[in-house]
């Protein structure tokens, strides 16, 4: 026997709700076959199974499970609290082995034999059998089972990389994906962002993320258009000018003063026939990269450029990496971060400038690779040249199983959220799910968090946390 997770979805909404007035003791029968149901817990805490009858049942005020046979062994629930028309119950639910299957793996052939992506998919196995999990593998949609959850890892090479340096490669996955008549996980929609610094500007702006000044340009007209109504000034420089659709560094470039600017971004455009962003260039000798799944940070890490002067904190550029980062006071901003974003996977890129501001994010990806901590021999040296050695793709492999058994972890637990609603309106309890997980007050807790980081960070007198080490 093991544990698995069930989603209450609309087609399996309970097709009875009784309500015993004399002992005002709400029972539902929730549509779950109780011949394969170990356990229901209710707000995380287990449920105490009673007999079948429902008098002896609402004999007691707690909330229970019980199973009734009707055309089927249903498990029906009894909660008091169920009598209050508004109320609505969180539950979830473990089951004997055999739903342990409802699992599976997602292998887009035309990317799976991209290095990265092969090492992904390869840690979601090596993650399945330490948790005891037999998933189903498939390679179309059409062999997907429904009821099953699905995990996938698809990168630009998706297609056999046609779409590489494209706009459109991210929303390109999720329309292939969105195929899939069952749950997939990371959530698909989230891949409109990969990989489109753009799109990414456009979220940060609608959500409130703290990030640094830019602009987009698809011609010198354009860029005119910026000067003459003095939207891009002389305070604004130096610029960073990015390509809106490349991984890692590439396309980028410095243009350092105003007087140069039409020249420098003339001569992008030209190169590059995609438009262009430009952005205030940070005074950091330092960002970091954060990985964290469902908002709770699993790794984080400074990428110490090699000088400050460089464009790139890249470790293609010589940047070195130090584990010791203040992960505890970020976390709450991560995680407002993860619920005004609706990205709630993801790797993030933040800094924090040596005037003092912060944090300032740079970019988020619910695509991302992890880099390990490396031995104490080889902390102060170029992390590229840790990533030719033995030690080094070991530690990576370990990393993405963990990392893949955080996700698989997150994503059962999600699906196992049963919302049941007394008054057994499906419109009505589905909207009502929809919105979980999604606060109201998401933008202004990101606010909040970010002028506490703020707040710590002058406080840091030495810098020694989010600045520059003195």
């Amino acid at each position: 026997m093991g544990s698995s997770f069930w989603e209450l979805r609309p087609e399996n909404w309970p097709l009875v709700v009784q309500k015993e007035a004399a002992s005002g003791c709400g029972k539902l029968l929730v549509g779950l076959e109780s011949s394969q149901l170990l356990q229901l817990f209710r707000e995380g805490r287990p449920l105490r199974r009673t007999s079948s009858s429902g008098a002896e049942v609402c004999e007691t005020t707690a909330p229970s499970w019980s199973s009734i046979q009707w055309k089927k062994p249903l498990a029906a629930v009894q909660d008091p609290k169920l009598s209050d028309p508004s109320s609505t119950a969180f539950y979830s639910a473990s089951f004997t082995a055999s739903l342990q299957g409802r699992v599976g793996l997602y292998i887009e052939e035309s990317s799976a034999g991209d290095p990265y992506n092969a090492e992904w998919l390869q840690a979601y196995l090596t993650a399945f059998q330490r948790m005891g999990l037999q998933p189903h593998l498939v390679s179309t949609s059409q062999e997907a089972q429904a009821g099953a959850l699905y995990f996938w890892r698809i990168n630009q090479m998706f297609g056999g990389g046609r779409l590489a340096g494209s706009p459109g490669v991210g929303l390109a996955v999720a329309q292939h994906l969105a195929a899939f008549q069952t749950a997939l996980w990371p959530r698909p929609e989230t891949m409109q962002f990969y990989q489109d610094k753009i799109a990414l500007r456009d979220l940060f702006t609608r959500t409130g993320v703290p990030a640094p000044p830019s602009w987009v340009v698809q011609s010198l007209d354009e860029l005119e258009d910026l000067l003459q109504r003095g939207d891009l000034k002389e305070a604004d420089f130096p610029l960073v000018l990015k390509h809106p659709y490349a991984a890692s560094s590439r396309g980028m470039r410095s243009c350092k003063t105003l007087p140069e600017v039409r020249s420098v971004v003339g001569q992008w455009l030209q190169e590059h026939q995609v438009p262009c962003l430009l952005q205030r260039r940070l005074a950091i000798a330092r960002d970091m990269r954060v990985t964290y799944v469902g908002g709770d940070i699993i790794q984080g890490y400074w990428r110490v450029k090699a000088s400050s002067e460089d464009l790139s904190s890249g470790s293609a550029g010589g940047s070195s990496l130090d584990f010791q980062t203040p992960l505890d006071e970020i976390a709450p901003f991560v995680r407002s971060f993860a619920m005004a974003t609706g990205i709630d996977i993801g790797g993030m890129d933040l800094a924090f400038p040596e005037n003092g501001e912060g944090p300032v994010v740079f970019e988020v990806s619910p695509i991302f690779d992890l880099n390990p901590e490396p031995p104490p021999e080889w902390r102060q040296r170029p992390y590229r040249e840790y990533k030719e050695t033995e030690d080094y793709k070991q530690r990576r492999a370990e990393n993405y199983a963990l990392c893949a058994q955080k996700v698989i972890e997150y994503a059962l637990h999600r699906r196992g959220h049963l919302f049941v609603d007394i008054d057994n309106t499906i419109s009505d309890a589905w909207k009502r799910i929809q919105r979980v997980g999604v606060s109201a007050t998401a933008a202004s807790e990101l606010q909040y968090f970010t002028a506490r980081l703020t707040v710590e960070r002058k406080t840091d007198q030495h810098k020694t946390r989010f600045g520059r080490t003195s």
